[in-house]
């Protein structure tokens, strides 16, 4: 069924080298796009558990690493295979 493989997928992300619940694709930064984009994929998940960005380019990370300081989550940048992605755990702190 739909459920359990979903579930599956999660526990295969979970049980990786550096454990999230969710994947992100960000591209490009196009004002305010990518910011609403985080935000969105952040509010599909809860509060500790993390989010893996993977970008188009390293101005999408550096734009999303203040973004995700300005809220008050917490950010990972991490080379995996030659390419840097951003893993950013969700804080309860409610900061806009």
């Amino acid at each position: 069924s739909y459920n359990k493989r979903l579930h599956e997928k999660k526990l295969i992300m979970m049980n990786s080298t550096y454990p999230h619940v969710r994947i992100a694709h960000i591209k490009h930064v196009v004002c305010p796009l990518h910011i609403l984009a985080l935000k969105k994929e952040l509010d599909e998940i809860e509060v500790f558990e993390t989010l893996r960005v993977i970008p188009g380019d390293l101005s999408v990370i550096a734009e999303l690493t203040a973004t995700c300081h300005s809220l008050g989550h917490q950010s990972q940048i991490i080379d995996n295979a030659g390419q840097q992605e951003l893993y950013v755990t969700k804080s309860n702190r409610t900061t806009t």
